[in-house]
């Protein structure tokens, strides 16, 4: 067993919401159980199960009620992009890869490979959509393609759209393209949002508004309906934010920022209904990866540490 460490830009001057408890779960995070260090975290919005995978192939599966590690299994997982996708139900994940390998789907109960497509190379961008019988995928220079989740089989392409995210909770969707975004009823078009940075970092819906936060640049949110700019928030010089997602129980937007100039620590917030920000924790500097699950009112760590979105509370810890 290798041990890593990682950090992502310097140590912040000083912590100013950190808990103690939550730094003295983590002071003590040597990889166990022969994992290696977490380099993707796959969720979907409502699903309770969670796959962590290592910087290439390995796949560990996690419940994130009971805490108990369901299963691990070898996959042909490539490290960069968003390669790993679960499935909402969780019974599948599909993996993606650069090279060779292209797109594969993998059960979740025993590891069997379902699925691929060695046709479908340059992987960028997974995941499934919101009832899990579709699986989008998008490429390096190459259409994005809509894959039946159960064969694999193309169902339908899209040109120059780079990422695209569905509303679970309505019939929405949202596509990114090199200067703005489409946002799609079904399959009408409501509007095109122009961008104001070259990429999103996150996007999430509500039953009426989406949010939409873009590298350097401010969160924004506007109204399903008809794109209508709600509110944005601008962050301070230098932070943007890396995460979004709905909270079910709170009805507001949650988020997670950093400030990608001095680097440091990653800072949990949400947003009220004008878009004012509320900080609510500051995470360890050891963090570096985070995922929303369980409808937004839980945010996991890549060291297994799982928090109540509303307040910072540790709501368990997983033995990665």
């Amino acid at each position: 067993m290798r041990t890593h460490l990682y950090v992502e830009g310097r140590a912040p001057s000083r912590p100013i919401l950190q808990s103690a408890r939550l730094t003295s779960l983590n002071e003590n995070r040597l990889v166990a159980f022969g994992m290696e260090l977490v380099r993707h975290l796959a969720t979907s919005y409502g699903g309770t199960i969670l796959a962590a995978a290592e910087y290439k192939s390995v796949v560990h599966i996690w419940d994130l009620r009971t805490l108990a590690k369901l299963n691990t299994f070898e996959t042909t997982l490539d490290f960069g992009g968003t390669r790993l996708a679960i499935s909402p139900d969780g019974k599948v994940i599909a993996v993606g890869a650069w090279a060779r390998h292209g797109i594969a789907v993998y059960r979740v109960r025993d590891g069997v490979e379902l699925w691929r497509r060695k046709d479908l190379t340059n992987v960028q961008y997974l995941d499934f959509d919101r009832k899990g019988r579709r699986l989008w995928c998008c490429f390096h220079q190459r259409p994005c393609h809509h894959l039946e989740s159960a064969t694999g089989e193309t169902v339908g392409t899209f040109r120059g759209t780079k990422k695209l995210w569905e509303n679970p909770l309505g019939f929405e969707r949202l596509q990114e393209r090199s200067q703005d975004f489409i946002l799609l009823d079904e399959e009408s078009r409501i509007a095109s949002i122009p961008k104001i940075s070259f990429s999103a970092l996150g996007v999430a819906f509500s039953k009426s508004e989406v949010c939409i936060s873009e590298v350097r640049q401010p969160v924004r949110v506007f109204r399903l309906s008809s794109a209508a700019q709600l509110w944005r928030h601008d962050p301070p010089e230098g932070v943007h934010y890396l995460k979004v997602a709905f909270s079910a129980a709170t009805e507001r937007f949650v988020g997670v920022s950093w400030a990608y100039e001095k680097g440091g620590a990653r800072v949990l917030s949400h947003f009220d209904e004008k878009g004012v920000v509320h900080p609510v924790c500051e995470l360890p500097d050891s963090v570096f990866l985070t995922a929303f699950c369980m409808e937004g009112t839980r945010l996991v760590t890549n060291e297994g540490t799982i928090l109540e979105t509303q307040s910072g509370r540790i709501e368990g810890q997983l033995p990665f």
